[in-house]
């Protein structure tokens, strides 16, 4: 019988390995081993607001590459913008899917001569290296279509990242050889989530069927998905580290960081 188990178990951990291996192109290119300022090298104090053009040509000056986040307008233009609601960083109500973008432009980012950036805007600005993270949407093929139509001539280095698995099963289908990156924080922290939602993402059951090119997690975050994934030499990285103390603790257990709030090291590694 002992031997029975041990074969059962054995098999389990081939299972495993199997369908959790890293996708082994990203070994041939250097995305995702560098320093990403998280939405472009921002300071609101000094009013350079997040996601802002300001802010991405910081990061380009600096010599930065960047994370920045994607979603559509009511009337599909790609704009640059975190929240899903407008509240926070122009005053105004209302969600951004909710509004045209001739609508949005006007806005100002924090009171400063910002405004919400068209996606356009920012590929224009030819930056080091974008991490393009796709937000939680229902218009999932919408978005993502959209997406690759704006990259189509885009000549720099990009990876596409989602929290959403079914954003990047979305990109898997319409562009498989498009870098992809599944973003991770703890489920059961987050009270959207339902308990269905929550054991699925915890057992990182899509990561089979994304295949991703790589993980991305929150710095305080633990999952055991993640910790095989990197000692299958998959590339990882990490999110949103905010101090150099924190980066001299992790540095050497991730491939990239996504850092704001402070100036990090030239090199990860």
């Amino acid at each position: 019988m002992m031997w029975i188990a041990l074969a059962i178990f054995s098999f389990f951990c081939l299972f495993v390995v199997y369908f959790y291996r890293p996708n082994g192109r990203m070994r041939k290119t250097k995305l995702c081993t560098n320093h990403y300022a998280h939405r472009g090298l921002y300071d609101h104090g000094s009013g350079i607001p997040e996601n802002s053009m300001m802010a991405f040509r910081r990061a380009k000056h600096q010599g930065y590459g960047c994370e920045l986040d994607v979603q559509c307008t009511k009337d599909g233009k790609l704009v640059v913008f975190h929240d899903d609601d407008l509240k926070r960083l122009t005053g105004v109500e209302g969600l951004v899917s909710d509004f045209r973008y001739s609508e949005l432009e006007g806005l100002s980012l924090l009171g400063t001569s910002e405004h919400i950036p068209l996606f356009k805007e920012v590929l224009d600005l030819e930056l080091k290296e974008l991490l393009i993270e796709i937000k939680g949407t229902q218009a999932r093929q919408r978005v993502v279509l959209a997406l690759l139509k704006e990259l189509k001539s885009y000549k720099g280095l990009f990876s596409i990242c989602s929290f959403d698995p079914l954003i990047l099963l979305e990109l898997k289908r319409h562009a498989p050889m498009i870098h992809r990156g599944l973003i991770m924080e703890d489920p059961w922290l987050n009270p959207k989530h339902s308990w269905l939602i929550k054991w699925v993402l915890s057992l990182g059951i899509f990561v089979p069927l994304i295949h991703p090119d790589y993980l991305s997690k929150d710095i305080h975050y633990s999952i055991w998905f993640y910790d095989l994934f990197r000692f299958l030499k998959g590339r990882t990285t990490v999110w949103t580290v905010t101090s150099i103390e924190d980066e001299h603790q992790i540095k050497h257990e991730v491939d990239g960081i996504i850092f704001e709030q402070y100036l990090p090291y030239d090199k990860v590694h």
